[in-house]
């Protein structure tokens, strides 16, 4: 089996979602992976990759306490700028 990793130097962080429905009396968890097209360099394994969020200041904007916007949207594309390993 192959494992796809990320090279030693990237720094990254994939994106999610997670929230709580408290409509009964058991709170419903969820949690959910965002995902886009594939990049370039994983095309062959699949059409679709988590989202990679690359530099810190992506990072920081997604995980700011910002309503959505046009920069947070612009987050939501193929990561060609990290080099995987496998």
């Amino acid at each position: 089996m192959k494992v796809i990793t990320l090279a030693p130097s990237s720094l990254s962080l994939n994106t999610w979602l997670m929230g709580a429905f408290e409509d009964s009396q058991e709170p419903l968890y969820t949690f959910t992976i965002v995902t886009t097209d594939a990049s370039k360099q994983l095309s062959f394994l699949h059409d679709r990759m988590p989202v990679v969020l690359a530099s810190e200041d992506d990072i920081e904007l997604w995980l700011g306490d910002s309503a959505w916007s046009k920069e947070l949207a612009q987050l939501i594309r193929p990561c060609e700028d990290i080099i995987f390993d496998w």
